[in-house]
């Protein structure tokens, strides 16, 4: 081997194991029982398969990080934007907005749906690395009518105490 190449070599695999180190990733908190909506509600297997694969990664501490998200110009931008996103709405801190009231839970439901419906939700560098995260009109329509429903049972309960 050349001199020149060996250091270069030494390098690249120094940022590769890096890159490629624990999957436990530090930046997703942990998750506490009773905090997540599904501890709150029933949210049905296809609903719950959607959001997993198309929200999820935005909007709770189950972010999948993928490799690029440790490279140095490209990560603090992802990571920007799953804060933003967890800001928004943090489907792993449900709890949260419980306390904020029924009228804040029922509206952050219809939000749900509306953003759903807008295209496209998720940035357009996330789809493009991500297309399997692209809601399907099928997708958004079943999503819709969950959060919908839900959103009218949140005020229907209010009502009734």
């Amino acid at each position: 081997m050349k001199p020149f190449l060996v250091p270069g070599f030494l390098l690249v695999s120094a940022v590769g194991a890096v890159l490629l180190s624990s999957t436990d990733d530090s930046r997703n908190q942990q998750i506490v029982k009773g905090q997540p909506i599904e501890d709150h509600y029933l949210v049905p297997a296809p609903v719950a398969s959607i959001i997993s694969r198309s929200c999820m990664d935005c909007h709770s501490f189950k972010t999948r990080w993928p490799i690029y998200s440790r490279l140095p110009i490209v990560g603090p931008m992802v990571e920007e934007d799953v804060r933003k996103g967890r800001l928004y709405l943090n489907f792993s801190r449900w709890n949260e907005l419980k306390e904020k009231g029924r009228e804040e839970e029922s509206a952050v439901f219809t939000a749900i749906c509306e953003n759903s419906r807008m295209a496209p939700m998720a940035p357009k560098r996330y789809l493009a690395v991500h297309p399997a995260a692209r809601l399907s009109e099928s997708d958004i329509e079943r999503v819709c009518g969950w959060a919908e429903k839900q959103a009218t049972a949140v005020l229907a309960f209010q009502n009734d105490n």
